[in-house]
């Protein structure tokens, strides 16, 4: 290999080796030996990315698992008031649980709206639905979070890649 000035650059165990046509000029050490330049491309903030939408879709699962534990209640008990169902945002991928009036057209009511619908249920299934309620509400909240930060991991993303 050749350096500046036509002097030979031979590689030996990780260092540089300057030699001039008349003998050796200097010995000078690499800058980062064995060092992981794998850091510096700019891989981390992709990583952010790729662990905040795992952390949303494990929520997102978590979500579906709860609709089929409000569905095995619906069908286990002849006192089916509601109807646990995820709500999708399509333009966001957003997700949130709501509960539906069966027989009212899908339509959605509030999480704070659940307890006075239970007046008339049996004590066992009273406490089912509020538990429900009470998970779907926890997971609403964590699928709020996880968005937020996915929402940070791409906005970092994007100012490294600038």
């Amino acid at each position: 290999m050749k350096g500046r000035g036509g002097a030979v650059l031979k590689q030996r165990d990780r260092s540089m080796t300057r030699t001039a046509p008349d003998g050796p000029l200097r010995t000078a050490q690499t800058c980062q030996q064995g060092g992981d330049v794998k850091g510096f491309k700019g891989r981390g903030a992709h990583r952010a990315v790729s662990e905040a939408w795992h952390e949303v879709d494990s929520i997102h699962a978590a979500m579906a698992q709860l609709v089929q534990e409000a569905k095995d209640l619906a069908r286990d008990v002849a006192e089916r008031v509601l109807d646990l169902a995820v709500h999708r945002r399509s333009g966001t991928q957003q997700q949130s649980l709501r509960w539906r009036v069966p027989g009212s057209g899908g339509k959605h009511i509030g999480l704070d709206q659940v307890e006075p619908l239970l007046a008339l249920c049996s004590q066992h299934v009273r406490q089912r639905y509020i538990w429900l309620t009470e998970r779907a509400r926890g997971l609403n909240e964590q699928e709020k979070r996880a968005r937020s930060q996915l929402r940070r991991a791409r906005s970092g993303r994007d100012t490294a890649q600038r």
